[in-house]
């Protein structure tokens, strides 16, 4: 009997906000549609890649990780430039706590 271990999704990460009710898609990774030799097998490929699509299709803002990966959302997805926001690097947010 093969038994399923459910992980966290790493990758796609979705909110809503409670006040304005804006829904926000964070991208932090494409490499599973680049990189075959991932640790992602074929069929997580590809609901992963189902699921960023829709998220990004549904969400008002999508955040992306980095520039490569909203040059990613925009090749392979065709997600709006204006829609997507690249999030602050950590060296800046720790710059602005101190």
């Amino acid at each position: 009997m093969l038994r399923f271990r459910r992980r966290g999704n790493s990758v796609l990460k979705k909110y809503k906000d409670a006040v304005t009710g804006c829904r926000y898609a964070e991208i932090s990774d494409l490499s599973f549609i680049s990189d075959k030799q991932s640790c992602y097998n074929w069929l997580q490929r590809h609901w992963l890649s189902f699921r960023c699509k829709r998220a990004c299709k549904k969400a008002d803002l999508v955040v992306a990780r980095s520039n490569d990966v909203a040059v990613g959302l925009v090749r392979y997805y065709f997600v709006p430039k204006a829609k997507i926001v690249l999030s602050p690097a950590k060296d800046a947010l720790s710059d602005k706590a101190e």
